[in-house]
């Protein structure tokens, strides 16, 4: 998944906490986790592309779905 005008590389930053939700993957339901929920892009100036990819992961043994995602 990416956000802005231009493809986003994908980091995975090992020693991150990922964020998860319920249920668990022990149960075979999907459960996801995310390498990270923010990033601050910082100064950014008008009419400038920035592009940022977030890794998100399916932990569980059934098919996650997302149907919204929403920029912040």
């Amino acid at each position: 998944m990416w956000l802005g005008g231009a493809p986003a590389l994908q980091a995975v930053d090992d020693n991150a906490t990922p964020q998860s939700s319920p249920p668990s993957a022990a149960q075979g339901n999907p459960s996801l986790s995310i390498s990270e929920t923010v990033y601050d892009f910082g100064e950014v100036d008008e009419g400038e592309e920035v592009a940022h990819g977030f890794v998100v992961r399916n932990n569980g043994q059934e098919p996650l779905e997302i149907h919204q995602v929403r920029p912040g």
